[in-house]
């Protein structure tokens, strides 16, 4: 017998708990990596439409929506938008994630292994919503933090922006006649601090911080709903083109984070990049990304890429000029067999040749 709204759960109770909620989001986001090219190369557009309706499944339910600031989604207890997550205790700041991996040594850390790639700061649009490549866009390559999308904002530490009392300094000096070259606190040659200019802020909650004891709230989110709305307008794009719902769908998000809605005539190419873009955005740093990429089969064209990274020069006059270069220590391949994931070899032992390798491994 199918599930009626008096059968669901306050969304601020099923923290954590496999409900039928739960499910319905599983169920969606797997329809859609089967509907994907990885697992659908003749897009079959049934498969798109599966998908579609299993996200508006959960849209029909009308027991979700967005939490209505984009910078508490990971730090709220409670949130209309969360359909699973793992609640989190209060993440201090001695013997986490936070101290051992992502906080560097100038503020306390053991080391920094998490710094965002220019790659990824350069998909956030201005705020008045076009893409930095649009030469009416307003992007200044000299002051390149301004006036982009809100999102930005919370998620990235970049040079000289105010973080736990002081401006963040990823800056160094030309070479002085000697050849020396002075750096800022927060980077240099050290292994332990950034090479791209940038920290990640989003999974850093301010209050933790070298020789404080304070603690803040950050969940683990299994599916939220911000997912289902952005998995309905893909699929749904993919199968009837960029409708009404799509739109509306993709936009619902956008306003939430203070962005203008997408601008209308587009094609489904140009829907299919705008989606594509801003799941990169609204779910950053949120262990998404990646499947994405797979699903797409776009490895080659995302991964494979040159990874680069800000250079700060601080002038004589304390102002700052930026430049992009690339980090060739940091280059990455990408062969068609990572596409799939080798299957263990006790796991195929265990068949007695019944299961065979993913081609390439």
């Amino acid at each position: 017998m199918p599930l009626t709204n008096a059968d669901w759960p306050n969304p601020a109770a099923q923290a954590n708990r496999a409900t039928g909620a739960a499910v319905m989001a599983l169920k969606a986001r797997v329809l859609l990596f089967d509907a994907s090219p990885l697992n659908n190369p003749g897009n079959d557009l049934t498969k798109w439409k599966k998908a579609a309706a299993a996200s508006k499944a959960i849209i029909d339910l009308n027991k979700f929506s967005l939490e209505p600031n984009y910078a508490n989604v990971l730090t709220v207890a409670n949130s209309s938008e969360y359909i699973r997550i793992w609640p989190r205790g209060g993440r201090g700041f001695i013997g986490t994630y936070l101290s051992d991996f992502l906080i560097p040594t100038s503020y306390g850390g053991a080391q920094s292994n998490l710094s965002p790639v220019q790659n990824h700061v350069d998909l956030y649009e201005m705020a008045n919503g076009k893409p930095i490549t649009d030469a009416t866009s307003g992007y200044n390559p000299q002051n390149p933090y301004l006036n982009r999308d809100p999102r930005f904002y919370v998620n990235i530490l970049y040079n000289n922006v105010t973080w736990q009392g002081r401006a963040v300094q990823t800056w160094q000096s030309e070479p002085n006649a000697q050849g020396i070259i002075t750096y800022g606190t927060d980077i240099s040659t050290a292994t332990s601090i950034t090479k791209t200019s940038y920290y990640l802020k989003r999974l850093w909650p301010e209050a933790s911080r070298s020789g404080s004891t304070a603690s803040a709230l950050l969940n683990y989110v299994f599916y939220r709903y911000a997912e289902v709305l952005i998995n309905y307008a893909e699929a749904l794009n993919e199968e009837a083109g960029p409708t009404a719902e799509v739109y509306n769908a993709v936009n619902a998000i956008r306003l939430r984070a203070k962005m203008p809605a997408l601008p209308a005539g587009l094609n489904q190419s140009e829907m299919r990049e705008r989606i594509r873009n801003e799941r990169a955005i609204e779910f950053a740093f949120e262990d998404m990304r990646w499947w994405d990429i797979l699903r797409w089969k776009k490895g080659p064209e995302i991964v494979a890429q040159p990874m680069k990274a800000m250079k700060v020069i601080k002038n004589a006059n304390g102002s700052f000029s930026y430049s992009v270069i690339e980090l060739p220590a940091f280059k990455k391949v990408f062969n068609n067999n990572m596409y799939l994931y080798p299957i263990p070899r006790a796991e195929m032992n265990k068949t007695s040749g019944a299961l065979k390798q993913n081609p390439g491994w």
